[in-house]
């Protein structure tokens, strides 16, 4: 009972998170979007699920995304267990607006310590009202 409590806290904390969260498979599809996707992106979680990792991005961010996919597969090789980046980001909106944000990009590994995948945090710079 203990895991499943700790299990929905993570998930609680996870839906209340304003940046997207989303882990990927060593094919780069998504395995886990938050529910910010829906108010960031305007897909639903279930739909980004089946988008590949880089659909949404510019051409010039999914060329610096590629490239560091491939330093954290090296990085993995290399048995580098810290490994992690920050870059600039540019992703579309399903209605076709451009954000411009950040993400940091980790290495996620199993139990045994072996690459399974990537964790990404997206953070966009948007202007929000918030009431006086």
């Amino acid at each position: 009972m203990a895991v499943e409590n700790r299990l929905k806290e993570h998930q609680d904390m996870l839906d209340c998170v304003s940046d997207l969260v989303w882990m990927t498979d060593m094919n780069l599809w998504f395995t886990y979007v938050s529910p910010s996707v829906e108010y960031l992106l305007g897909y639903t979680a279930e739909e980004a699920l089946r988008l590949n990792s880089g659909l949404t991005l510019a051409e010039e961010s999914l060329q610096r995304l590629a490239t560091a996919f491939s330093e954290g597969l090296r990085a993995a090789d290399r048995g580098d267990r810290a490994w992690k980046t920050v870059l600039p980001v540019e992703q579309f909106h399903r209605d076709g607006r451009r954000l411009n944000g950040e993400l940091l990009l980790v290495l996620r590994r199993n139990n045994e310590g072996e690459a399974v995948g990537f964790i990404g945090v997206t953070h966009f710079a948007l202007q929000r009202a918030f009431p006086q």
